[in-house]
């Protein structure tokens, strides 16, 4: 855990943040269904894409490690995406539920999380095929997209996903959104899985 500093770790863990973390496909609509219910009940967010690239631009200690991994096109590392969801929940310190978009990734991001930080309450699993995402991002200008490249990431990431949800099914810690459906119908549904942790901030409606 040497990346985080004592202090970083140990305001952290006094906060008592609520971390709801979103995995899901490139095309899979995650990222506006994020933004969506981030605005509407007030979350904080932290999208790792965005918080890696914002540390490379200010040219940190930690925005060097990801250029690293960005040039070599890797992906980042669990202790570095550790690193990134502890320092912008800290930034989000008037916000104590949190969603976090992009982790984890694969089980060992997950159990390393568990063992050096803390508990992972909730998983929301942004589902959508091959055919959903392909489809979502050929609609999107401004992606320029391998379409071979993504296909063999897709296979990559549905094998680890499928490993992480064996797992954390056991304990109900994953709930599935089904994202090949239209738009609102995703957005309720994402409503609908948060309602558990939004009781047990404001209450039922």
């Amino acid at each position: 855990m040497s990346l985080i500093p004592e202090d970083e770790l140990q305001t952290f863990k006094s906060n008592n943040y609520r971390l709801i973390f979103c995995i899901g496909m490139e095309g899979s609509g995650m990222d506006s269904q994020i933004e969506k219910v981030s605005n509407e009940f007030k979350y904080g967010k932290i999208l790792l894409k965005d918080a890696s690239k914002k540390e490379i631009e200010s040219n940190t200690e930690i925005g060097a490690k990801c250029k690293e991994y960005s040039d070599k096109n890797e992906p980042l590392p669990k202790d570095i995406l550790t690193y990134l969801i502890i320092h912008y929940s800290l930034l989000n310190k008037e916000k104590k539920t949190i969603l976090v978009n992009g982790f984890p990734n694969k089980l060992e991001d997950a159990q390393y999380f568990e063992q050096n930080i803390g508990t992972i309450e909730l998983i929301l699993k942004f589902n959508a095929t091959e055919e959903t995402c392909l489809k979502n991002l050929r609609e999107d200008p401004s992606n320029k997209i391998n379409e071979e490249e993504f296909k063999k990431k897709y296979e990559e990431m549905n094998n680890n996903f499928n490993v992480l949800n064996e797992f954390y099914s056991q304990y109900s810690l994953i709930r599935d959104i089904d994202c090949n459906q239209p738009i609102d119908n995703i957005n309720n549904l994402l409503k609908q899985n948060l309602y558990p942790i939004i009781y047990s901030i404001i209450g039922k409606r």
